[in-house]
């Protein structure tokens, strides 16, 4: 953690370099960006879920190589929006749709074939799918036989050995009743609930388990060896602009009306506190955080697009915590129409926008905000 130590307090996100092109090579053409895996080397994997397909770039954000391609048979998969590392730099991708992870080695070729019969689970976090350092798969998914519907069954992260077999499970807290139906709506800086999940998970490499509640800054951290850490902020929660809020409820209405039998419920006058959890291979715990919205520049929408319009968006914040000591590091918030996808060290790998909505990847230093 070079230069990032508990204390810090204000971070920043310094860009050190930006690819993608709007009209170009379609290697650096970007339809979709659904994940980011960093290398040992510097370089990186990037997932783009239009055209199903994992490319390989170098520090400097050059085009390497192509790895797999979609389909079922050997070195394909159906879906590449969960892959990680192994433990000698493969690429592993999680592909449910074909009941499998598939594994590539370090230079792109097809590897092997791993069975996996866990179905993809529901609940707020990050880390659906990861290796943690013992080589074992942790999957996010549920556990239930034929004819079970998923929203009755508990969550769980299910831990595979290297063959895919089966050797343990951490159940994660309950989904509960909550507060009632809500929405999502994904923009140009990620996903904003108008409800949030009951309980928000996410799952370390080395095998921590960081469990909480969104509407309190309480999270527990379960270590490998079943102790857990809490780790508690003090946080005021934090209200809706009063133009914002008209425009969450003009989405309701408009939700209201395309199904009417489930309407969503009102509009709550504050935000939940928490947003999401992530860890990093730093060891640190990313707490992503409500803040007050900015009413941004919003281009309008086309005529005869009925849609409401949602101006008002929160730079994405993240406050980090070293989970050896639960010491609060700092706060980082990331530049508007950017959403944070990867990290390894004080690097962050961000999905950003151009100046005609062409998605962009910007690679940023995390550094100490200067005093």
């Amino acid at each position: 953690m070079d230069g990032l130590p508990v204390g810090t307090d204000s971070i920043i996100a310094a860009r050190v370099l930006r690819i993608g092109e709007l009209d170009g090579a379609p290697e650096y053409a970007f339809g979709q960006i659904v994940a980011i895996l960093p290398a040992p080397d510097g370089g990186f994997y990037a997932c783009d879920g239009n055209d199903v397909s994992i490319r390989r770039y170098d520090s400097a954000g050059v085009f390497v190589r192509q790895v797999g391609r979609r389909g079922a048979g050997p070195g394909e998969f159906g879906n590449c929006a969960d892959i990680a590392l192994g433990r000698d730099a493969s690429l592993a991708v999680n592909d449910p749709s074909n009941g499998r992870v598939v594994f590539f080695t370090p230079t792109g070729e097809p590897d092997r074939t791993v069975t996996s019969r866990v179905a993809p689970g529901l609940g707020g976090g990050d880390g659906v799918f990861t290796i943690d350092t013992a080589g074992r798969m942790w999957t996010r998914g549920w556990l239930g036989g034929r004819g079970e519907s998923e929203a009755a069954l508990p969550t769980h992260y299910v831990i595979m050995d290297a063959s895919g077999k089966r050797v343990d499970s951490l159940r994660v807290p309950a989904a509960g009743e909550g507060p009632g139906r809500g929405f999502m709506l994904c923009t140009n800086d990620g996903c904003y609930d108008a409800q949030p999940p009951d309980s928000l998970h996410a799952v370390a490499t080395t095998g921590h388990l960081a469990t909480a509640g969104p509407m309190a800054y309480r999270v527990a951290v379960r270590a490998p060896d079943g102790t857990v850490r809490e780790i508690v902020r003090e946080a005021r929660p934090v209200g809706y602009v009063s133009a914002e809020h008209a425009q969450w409820e003009a989405w309701r209405a408009y939700m209201t009306k395309q199904d009417p039998k489930y309407p969503p419920i009102a509009i709550p006058g504050i935000k939940p506190l928490l947003r999401g959890l992530r860890f990093d291979d730093a060891g640190r715990l990313w707490v992503k955080v409500h803040v007050t919205a900015e009413d941004r520049p919003i281009p309008p929408r086309k005529p005869g697009d009925l849609r409401p319009m949602l101006t008002w968006r929160e730079r994405n914040t993240y406050d980090l915590f070293d989970v050896a000591t639960g010491g609060y590091i700092g706060r980082v918030a990331f530049p508007y129409a950017t959403e944070f996808m990867a990290s390894r060290g004080n690097r962050v790998w961000l999905r950003e926008e151009g100046e005609s909505g062409e998605q962009l990847i910007g690679v940023h230093e995390l550094r100490p905000a200067a005093r």
